[in-house]
């Protein structure tokens, strides 16, 4: 029995002193007949290691100078007793992958390698396949991870697929941006005749329906082995997805778990997959679909295709778009209600700006126009996945509200972000802050500092159905996630503004938004 005892009675380690904040002195030991895991994971570095194999050996065994290079106690010790090595989160760097390398051949008992969470860049992972193309290593899952690496790191590990000696049944290149690019050179490994990879994991990887093509010839290949496949978070849309179903459809694909969280999927896709699971030859067990956007229609047909033994579906719905495209998918064309506006606001640029004016507009009398407040609603109410961006200067207030909200007085229960009927994102030049009353007691829910660009540009998306209000600072590249909103709601929602007195030149400007 292999026995990894980390104890406050060695002295003199850094480690040590600190694991009595994280853990109890009565647990800071792990047993098992053949796993190891390392203390404290994604804490610190650490410092020492300490392995008792039944001959009291002790060595520092956690950071690049020391890990694994005695060869008198560590070589010995991982060859013949380990079978699970993990070191995430333990600060390595590249440094270390050569040694751990050297440690792989015939008397290696090493099956389970997790170096995730550590910088080991492309280097590293070159250095680390050098050493799994040794005769005799019988690695045979991989965790790599949050590694820095891109697509040099899938030619190394190709060079290892297609060696005699791969043994490698699981991947984990999750979180690295290895890009369309890299994934082509994986999958030219994929379809090697001594590669035997059934699990894949490419979640966050920058990949695109480019990577689905790929990955199609691979599900189609005579010595295609994978059953398990994660492409979760990737921008893939519903071309990528109508390409996978084309490698789903093949006579070899054996794929039992399908992971497709987050990939910007609507309908179209959705009807694609019903179209090929409906088929009798899937095999396919489990299917991720989280955060896309199905349609109710596409849903239920998800839902009744999977309501069997032993059939998995997971349709939740949690987060707001990952992608510009799919933010820009649900832009909505909005129009500001004159009948709201105050009359001490006046319209410009195709009555797509507000502004302040001293001067008192002529606008005719009508009951749902804010008589003392200088705010105004848009004209159509919401109660669906919809997006819009403004720009504003000045002070403004840009916010959601029931058309109930009261339109005499400058009372709370006028004022938007004041009341249970409005949320608002209050915009200064200094800071943005988030309004909302429950239960008649004003609070504020946010007080951050942010730097803006020079466009002063503000996203809303609004998820009616999911309960979901979301702002975002706006760039021309990617948006900035500054606050959101989780509840219910109940009836239809009006965007709304609303501009400060005591800033001159305050204005909202509604802002094209190029939908698909």
């Amino acid at each position: 029995m292999l026995i990894l005892e980390v104890t406050r009675s060695y002295p003199g380690q850094a480690l040590l002193r600190q694991l009595t904040n994280w853990i109890s002195p009565k647990k800071v030991w792990i047993t098992g007949d053949s796993y190891v895991d390392v203390l404290p994971r994604g804490r610190a570095v650490l410092d020492v290691l300490l392995i008792n194999c039944g001959k009291n050996w002790h060595y520092p065994a956690m950071n690049d100078d020391s890990i694994i290079k005695n060869p008198g106690n560590t070589e010995p010790t991982l060859r013949k007793t380990l079978l699970s090595l993990r070191l995430s989160s333990c600060g390595l760097s590249d440094k270390v992958c050569e040694s751990l390398g050297s440690v792989f051949s015939s008397q290696c008992s090493l099956t389970e390698l997790d170096l995730s969470r550590n910088p080991l860049k492309d280097s590293g992972v070159v250095l680390l396949c050098e050493g799994l193309k040794r005769p005799g290593c019988d690695l045979k899952t991989l965790r790599l991870s949050l590694c820095g690496l891109s697509s040099r790191s899938c030619e190394a590990l190709v060079s290892v697929m297609d060696s005699e000696t791969n043994s490698l049944t699981e991947l984990d290149l999750s979180k690295n941006l290895l890009e369309d690019s890299g994934v082509v050179l994986l999958c030219e490994g994929l379809k090697r005749p001594g590669c035997a990879l059934k699990t894949l994991r490419l979640s966050l990887c920058g990949l695109s329906s480019r990577s689905c093509e790929a990955l199609v010839s691979v599900l189609d290949s005579e010595t295609n082995s994978l059953t398990k496949l994660n492409l979760s978070g990737n921008p893939l849309e519903d071309s990528g997805v109508v390409l996978l179903c084309e490698g789903l459809k093949r006579p070899g694909c054996a794929l039992k778990t399908l992971r497709l969280s987050g990939c910007d999927v609507t309908d179209r896709g959705c009807a694609s997959l019903v179209s090929t699971l409906s088929s009798e030859g899937s095999c396919l067990k489990y299917l991720d679909l989280s955060c896309n956007h199905p349609g109710k229609t596409e849903a239920k047909k998800l839902i009744d295709l999977f309501n069997r033994p032993q059939k998995k579906l997971n349709l939740e719905y949690t987060e707001e778009p990952r992608s510009l495209q799919c933010f820009n998918r649900y832009a909505c064309n909005l129009k500001f209600d004159p009948n709201t506006v105050s009359q001490y606001i006046k319209f410009s640029n195709n009555n797509r700006t507000i502004s302040l004016t001293k001067e008192k507009q002529s606008y005719p009398d009508h009951s749902e126009r804010f008589d003392s407040l200088n705010q105004v609603l848009c004209s159509e109410g919401l109660k669906e996945r919809c997006y819009w961006e403004v720009k504003w200067t000045g002070d403004a207030d840009i916010a959601v509200t029931y058309k109930s909200i009261k339109r005499r007085g400058k009372g709370h229960d006028s004022r938007l972000g004041k009341n249970a009927q409005s949320w608002s994102l209050r915009c200064t030049k200094e800071r943005f802050y988030l309004l909302h009353e429950n239960r008649g007691k004003s609070f504020q829910v946010m007080d951050r500092s942010f730097k803006v660009d020079s466009s002063n540009r503000v996203g809303v998306y609004l998820d009616w159905e999911g309960g979901v209000l979301s702002f975002y600072g706006v760039y021309s590249d990617r948006k900035h996630h500054l606050w959101t909103y989780k509840t219910r709601f109940t009836k239809e929602l009006y965007p709304a503004f609303g501009i400060s007195t005591e800033t001159s030149n305050s204005s909202v400007t509604l802002c094209d938004v190029i939908g698909e």
